[in-house]
């Protein structure tokens, strides 16, 4: 037998080829394969930032319809509001482009709200609000809020700009009231030795600074702002929901949340229902 020795720089040569073309041949069958699933791939049509087009009569399908069939548009509150673009400036946008191309003219007939939220913030909260509003009036559409889940706080804000209230059995309404929680590590810095200065400019500019011992007059400034907040959310509240007047919301509710059953007999809600194709199909 004939032994022949292969050079080191034969060798290397060799190998690199041999796992060259290996890489190659994995990469073309991967293409080939993706190939094969696009061809048999039909994108499904989405409506932009989140609306749901729904026929009025479909019971709740998603179907695209034709340009000249009147629609419900559907936009979610869901989520804490004030976060993940859950704000009024989405809300408007959405709205606006409800007025626009494919939907227009006027094709959009009633306006529903998914809701499920805690609430949030005070000024993403009644900026959502106003906008629904002022759709509202501009464009002579309604609104309704169908509740699966939560309408508290900020939610119960936001759907005091519709016409209609509608959840399911099992959501919980109501928490009309306003919170800003503070903390103070003054005492457990002392304790430890650790010393802190905030350097500041203007008569109160440190107020609730959680590195001393908080006063009696910054905690005044606060409350005068939640108080005003408080007094503008009952005033909305009292205003859409007339069964909830102002001795009842403040004296006996309070910032209670109420199971839906409850909530209905108080006058947070409207209607009890089992599904949003159901109040589409009310609607």
């Amino acid at each position: 037998m004939k032994l022949v020795r292969e050079s080191i720089f034969s060798s290397a040569i060799r190998s690199f080829c041999i796992s060259f073309f290996s890489v190659i041949g994995i990469i073309v069958a991967i293409v080939l394969v993706v190939f094969a699933l696009g061809a048999n791939y039909t994108p499904k049509k989405q409506s932009s930032f989140g609306m749901d087009i729904i026929e009025p009569n479909s019971g709740g399908k998603k179907a695209v319809v034709s340009h000249s069939k009147p629609v419900v548009l559907r936009i979610d509150i869901t989520g804490m509001i004030g976060r993940n673009d859950l704000n009024g400036e989405k809300i408007r946008t959405i709205l606006n482009t409800s007025t626009q191309g494919p939907l227009s003219p006027e094709r959009v007939k009633a306006i529903v709200l998914y809701m499920n939220t805690p609430g949030g913030y005070a000024t993403p909260t009644e900026n959502i609000y106003w906008a629904l509003k002022e759709h509202s009036e501009r464009y002579n559409v309604p609104i309704y809020t169908f509740v699966d889940g939560q309408c508290t706080s900020g939610g119960m804000f936001i759907a005091c700009a519709t016409k209609k209230v509608y959840a399911t059995r099992m959501s919980t309404i109501g928490s009309v009231g306003v919170v800003q929680p503070f903390f103070n590590v003054s005492e457990a810095f002392d304790k430890i030795g650790i010393q802190t200065v905030t350097l500041t400019a203007g008569k109160g500019k440190d107020a609730m600074n959680p590195f001393r011992p908080f006063d009696e007059e910054s905690e005044q400034a606060v409350q005068k702002l939640i108080d005003a907040q408080y007094k503008n959310f009952v005033e909305v509240v009292t205003e859409a929901r007339p069964k909830l007047t102002e001795d009842k919301l403040v004296e006996v509710y309070g910032a209670g949340f109420f199971i839906a059953d409850e909530a209905k007999s108080f006058g947070y809600i409207d209607a009890i229902t089992t599904s949003f194709d159901d109040v589409v199909k009310d609607i």
